[in-house]
């Protein structure tokens, strides 16, 4: 017993400075900076194309406009799938294929896609994209540039004026204090890199996995 509570503090100091060694941690980090460029893209392309499609529904460009952003959005479904398996490691089902009619007629299956709630779960995921991706990104580069900036300062003091909280960095011992504040700060900001992962990582699993469908497929 006296060996297992030994053994404690070592496991402790381990589970905070290993997050600097686990391939997870920066597979994270590269999807949290991706979440805020797509999820303003997917934001601004479907509300435009959707906002178009029915303002245009009654001239002859609209309704193929729609079927359009449709599909898209069905790609891009898919694409945050692959990114949730390569990047999160989160392990999401795919719908079955589906093949048309004999009769080579598409609205059978496009119909059967618009009716598919994986469809209409993963539309909600892309819009949330947006303000999540958003958080996200202002936690990466606040966090980051404020650990980076702390991290450097027993170089930057003898180059350029550095200041923290309008005092000035005089002396080596300041300087190398920073510095170990900085490691701390980016140790725990790359934990809470983890966590807001983790956040992504649980809707992926809500909103664009497809429960297994046993049997065969029926044709649209």
């Amino acid at each position: 017993m006296a060996s297992l509570f030994a053994r404690r503090p070592g496991r402790q100091v381990l589970s905070v400075f290993g997050v600097l060694f686990r391939p997870a941690t920066y597979r994270n980090l590269a999807y949290l900076a991706l979440a805020f460029p797509l999820g303003l893209f997917y934001f601004v392309f479907l509300v435009t194309g959707l906002a178009l499609g029915f303002g245009l529904y009654i001239v002859a460009v609209g309704l193929p406009l729609l079927v359009l952003v449709f599909l898209c959005w069905r790609l891009f479904i898919g694409f945050e799938r692959l990114q949730s398996r390569w990047l999160l490691g989160r392990q999401v089902g795919t719908e079955p294929v589906q093949h048309w009619g004999s009769d080579r007629r598409p609205w059978p299956w496009l119909k059967s896609r618009l009716a598919s709630p994986v469809s209409w779960k993963g539309f909600l995921f892309l819009l949330l994209k947006f303000p999540l991706g958003l958080a996200s990104f202002v936690i990466v580069v606040t966090l980051g540039a404020l650990s980076g900036a702390l991290l450097l300062a027993p170089v930057l003091y003898t180059r350029v004026p550095f200041e923290v909280f309008d005092a000035t960095v005089a002396t080596a011992g300041q300087a190398w204090l920073l510095a170990a504040i900085g490691l701390m700060l980016g140790l725990l900001s790359l934990h809470l890199f983890n966590g807001v992962a983790w956040v992504f990582r649980w809707l992926a699993g809500k909103l664009l996995d497809c429960p297994t469908v046993t049997g065969p497929i029926a044709a649209a």
